[in-house]
This record gives structure tokens, sequence and C-alpha cells, in this order.
């Protein structure tokens, strides 16, 4: 009979998955898998977009593209992808709706799921190099204890970019021993990806790419009917969802900014002290330290560990004797997924290619270039070659040590790397423990009560996207039924703004406003100037709640709290 440790030695990936989900509890807290806990997500700006555009998404009718969000936004919306919330949860959540609790959040589940997966595919990897139980068991920890993923989590916050999984998934069909059916498996991983992020989705589909050559190279009469299948499916999803319909514009900006460091591999803090009005962020090592950067390369962040330094150390004493066994020829196969993570970390860097704080431009082509500004934060484009290089060191480590020594040496990796980079998660999850409901609004006032009886949509004018205010507005516009463009999106609508800039021009111009539409004025000069033209008699400026509020076809009202500007 087995004893229980060999069961679970054969089945490692349920191993693997465990101690992803025990990192979970570590570092993100059991408090996240309350469903009805959402007041932690208010705490990060990027955050509350997610939640306030689910909770919009979730109580709004289906609509045809399924994936729009129409009413979170208004002529900025577009699908819940743009406020980063996850479609693959959100749609099927949403068909829930009615069985869920009033306030739901299923961003812990999420996270919990990305935990998991990221040692059940470190694992997979892992068989693919190596026969011992053990070892296999202890590579997928390190992938558990890699510090890029978690990042996401804790301190810079987006639940989407905790995925690395679906990365890892893409580079294990990259690697052989090969599948007979990878058109099969490519085409699911790039349907599911497309309905998680759009840079996730970016990468795996420039990995596909490189598999694809590969196989072409070797017998192109059988590769041409993959891409025309694949593509055509994914294209259906995510036309036929609406999944990627939304705002658009021509220059967002970020392009060489949101970059990736070339030190970012053993700078332990992406952040510059007191940048983005956050006094500190911690650093993500006892030991390294913190290399001075540039302002937005906390997007490149990339941090190894000091474990992770240790295995590189170990897999470059190895490799000299590896290349002796391995005939060269073996590797050109692969030449295609070498020159695609070398571009995609070259795409990382940017033409603003920055040593520490010592930049360098270099000239871009300028297709290249437009690329770039439309993903902004390139740096995130160095995650496919920071995981290959974690695979190759495991590997060579696998491969020339004992396994006994290879045991010993992974389990001091892991050990060290968990230790090292407990200072970063300890120092950023403070938010992930605040609990509570949807946060109040600070808009209380009587006021919001009757205008919501009498307006449709509440609007910015200026309208500004990631307004100081926005989650604050869109709660209460919520509470009433309205409709808003008080919004936080991924990308902001340029036709949109347009339209919003000649609304308010043509009420200066002429002292007319929609009268379906509340509007906060979010400039006080822009206040002073509707003072000067607006018919009092027959509408209301006014300070509500310590805002400005425009009320065409209302006087206002008596003991709301409402003051006259």
């Amino acid at each position: 009979m087995q004893t229980f440790y060999e069961h679970m030695m054969q089945r490692g990936w349920i191993v693997a998955g465990l101690f992803g989900a025990i990192m979970f509890l570590i570092v993100g807290g059991p408090q996240l898998l309350d469903v009805t806990n959402a007041a932690w997500a208010y705490e990060r700006n990027d955050i509350s977009a997610v939640q306030t555009g689910w909770t919009y998404y979730r109580y709004a009718p289906w609509t045809w593209p399924i994936a729009e969000n129409p009413t979170y936004g208004m002529d900025f919306s577009g699908s819940i992808l743009f406020s980063d919330a996850v479609p693959l949860m959100a749609i099927p959540f949403k068909a829930l709706s009615p069985i869920l609790p009033e306030t739901f959040q299923y961003l812990g589940l999420w996270v919990l799921a990305s935990f998991v997966l990221q040692g059940v595919f470190g694992w997979v990897i892992m068989s693919k190099i190596t026969e011992n139980p053990m070892v296999r068991i202890l590579g997928a920890f390190v992938f558990s204890v890699t510090p890029l993923y978690i990042f996401r989590l804790t301190s810079c916050p987006h639940m989407s970019l905790t995925a690395h999984w679906l990365l890892l998934a893409a580079i294990n069909l990259c690697l052989p021993p090969h599948t007979r059916r990878s058109g099969l498996w490519w085409g699911v991983l790039l349907a599911a990806t497309a309905f998680v992020h759009v840079y996730t989705f970016a990468m795996v589909a420039t990995l596909w790419c490189a598999d694809l050559a590969r196989r072409f190279i070797a017998n192109w009469r059988t590769t041409w009917i993959e891409p025309l299948g694949v593509t055509a499916f994914v294209a259906a999803l995510v036309l036929g969802s609406g999944v990627w319909s939304g705002p658009s514009g021509v220059f967002q900006g970020g392009f060489t900014w949101f970059k990736m460091n070339v030190f970012s591999f053993i700078d332990p803090n992406g952040w510059i002290e007191g940048a983005w009005d956050i006094p500190h962020w911690g650093t993500w090592s006892y030991i390294m330290p913190d290399i001075p950067n540039w302002g937005g390369d906390y997007e490149g962040f990339a941090y190894v560990g000091l474990g992770g330094l240790l295995l590189f150390a170990a897999a470059a004493w190895a490799l000299p004797g590896m290349l002796r066994q391995v005939p060269l020829k073996q590797t050109y196969p692969y030449a295609p997924l070498a020159l695609v993570l070398i571009g995609m970390a070259i795409f990382a860097a940017s033409q603003n290619v920055t040593f520490g704080t010592f930049n360098l431009w270099l000239w871009w082509p300028e297709p290249l270039r437009k690329l770039g500004e439309l993903f902004r934060a390139t740096g995130r484009f160095i995650w496919p070659l920071y995981y290959v290089m974690f695979i190759v060191a495991l590997f060579l480590v696998s491969r020339r040590l004992s396994p006994r020594t290879a045991i010993a040496a992974l389990a001091a990796v892991v050990v060290i790397q968990a230790i090292d980079i407990s200072p970063g998660w300890r120092t950023d999850r403070a938010y992930l423990d605040v609990a509570g409901g949807l946060p109040p609004t600070t808009l209380t006032s009587p006021f919001w009560d009757e205008a919501g009886e009498r307006y449709d949509a509440l609007r910015l004018a200026p309208h500004a996207n990631a307004y100081k205010s926005h989650a604050n507005i869109a709660l209460m516009a919520f509470a009433h039924g309205l409709e808003t463009d008080a919004v936080y999106l991924s990308r902001a609508s340029t036709s949109a703004g347009e339209a919003s800039a000649a609304r308010i021009a043509h009420g200066l111009s002429t002292g007319e406003w929609p009268a379906d539409t509340l509007f906060i004025i979010t400039d006080k000069h822009l206040a002073q100037r509707i003072a000067a033209t607006l018919d009092r008699s027959a509408n209301f400026l006014g300070r509500v709640d310590d805002v400005v509020v425009l009320a065409p076809g209302w006087t206002g009202c008596a003991d709301c709290g409402a003051a006259p500007f």
C-alpha cells in the first residue's frame, strides 16, 4: 500500500497548488475570500475602479455584446475589461447575480486561483525537466516564490495582472516534449487570456507565434491550418462578446516612462521614494540594496530575488558541462522563441534605455514607436523572459546535479527566496486588511436624493479620467440610479473627451445645459465662468458636500445641504 507521501509525490501538481494556496493565505490573507468584503478594494485607486466597474456591470441590464458596460462611463464606456475587472470572472458572475449577496467581490477568488495555478503550471513545466518527483515539486515552489506576480497584488495592485500562470502555460506549450494537440490548447489559452488582460494576451500571442514558427520550420505543410483556425476562433469570441470594445484615443502617454530598467533583475525596489504622493514602498530584499531608478520603472519591476540569484549562479556553474552534452543543433528549432523573448525584452526597455538613473535615448522606427504608445507600460513585456530565465536555470541545476544535491539546492533556494522577498509584500500588503462592504460615500447631503429623482446621469465638467474622487462620485451615482462618466478606465476615449469639451463650450456660450444631466464642476475657474453666463432663475449652481454642482432646469432646494456658488 502506498504511503501518503508516495501518493502525494505522484500527484505533485496537487502539492504545488496547495503551496500556492498557502502563499496566498500568507501574503493576501483569508479575509480576501470573504466575498462580501469589498472595502479593501477601495484602498487603492486602480482596484477601486475594478470593483466600481463590476458593481455597475452587475446591476446593468444585459446588453449585446455582453461584455459592454455602458452605464459606467456613458460615452466614455466600453467593455468591462477596461476597468480591469477580469471579464473571465465578471461575465459568469453577472449571470449569477440574482443569487449573490448585495455586495460581492470576486477579486480574492481570482487572486487565489492565480496563486494556485502559478504553482500548478510551475509543476507542469518541471515535469518536462525532470522525472524526480521531489525536484519537480521544489522547482514548482520556486515559481510560487518569485516576487513578480506577488508584486501585482501588494505593491502595484492590478488583480488581473496576478495571472502569470497564463504566461507559464504559454511557455510550457513552447517547450519539449510537445503535445500532439497544440493547436487546441493554444486556442483555449488565447481565448481565456483575451478575457483577462490585453497585455497578457499580447505576450501569449507572441509566444504562440514563436511556437508556430518552430513547427513551420519543421513541417510547413501541417502548420498553416492552425493559425487560421485559432485566429478565427479567438476573433469570433472577442468580437462576439465585445470584450475588447471600448474607449480609444490617439495618444494616452506613458510610453518610455512605464518601462523596464536594465538593472531591474537585481533592483529590489522599483519605486522612487515619495513618488505618486505615497511616502514609502517596501524594498523586496533584506540583502540587496535599492538601485536608484527612473520614475516609471516600477512597471518593469523584475527582481529575481536572492534565491533566484543563487539559482542563476548555480546554473552558470552547470552551463559549460551541459553545453558539452547537448548538441547545438538541437537548440536551432527554438531560435524563434529566443528571438521573441529578446524582442519583448527590448520592447520592455523602450527607446529610453535606462541604467539606474542614467538614460540613453535610442532611435526607434515609427511603427515600433506607435506600438509602444499603444501599450504604454511596455516594462511588463519583460515577464516572459523573466520566467524563461528561471526555467533554464532550473533545467541546468536539475540535470547537472545529483537528485539528492538538487533537492537540497532547490530547498535552499525556496527558503532563501521566501525570506528575502518578505519585506516587500509585508510592507505593502497593509491595505488588504481593511474590512467592510462598499465604503460609504462622503456625498451624503439630501440634495443628492432629490437630484437622483430629477436626473438620469451625472457628468464631470471638465471631464478627467481617474479624477481624484471618481470612486466616491460613482458610488453615490450608483446609489441613486444615475449613469456617470466619473470613472477610471485603462484607456480614455478621445472622441468622448472632445464631445465633453464641446458640451461645456456650448453651455458657456449659450447658458444652455442638458436638462437630464447633473454636473459636478471639477475646476473652480470653470465654475466662475459658468456663473457669469448662467440664468440663476432657471438653473442652480452651488456647493454641496464640498463639491460644486450645476443642476440645469432646477433652482435648488431648501434645507438639503446646498449653498449657492
